[in-house]
């Protein structure tokens, strides 16, 4: 699944976050502790577009 390092430190022992995207969803977790926040959705796209409707 899919990474990213970014800048933030862990609420529980100051350590490095990672950004993760696993089949849970999207969550940060900490390299020291593994302590783990789980993060809300802010948009979903998943709404259904009908071909027919999209033609003029």
């Amino acid at each position: 699944m899919g990474t990213s390092d970014i800048s933030q430190k862990c609420p529980k022992c100051g350590g490095r976050l990672f950004l993760y995207n696993g089949f849970d969803g999207w969550y940060e977790q900490c390299l020291q502790c593994s302590f783990i926040m789980y993060l809300d959705v802010v948009y979903d796209n998943s709404l259904k577009v009908d071909p027919d409707k999209l033609r003029r």
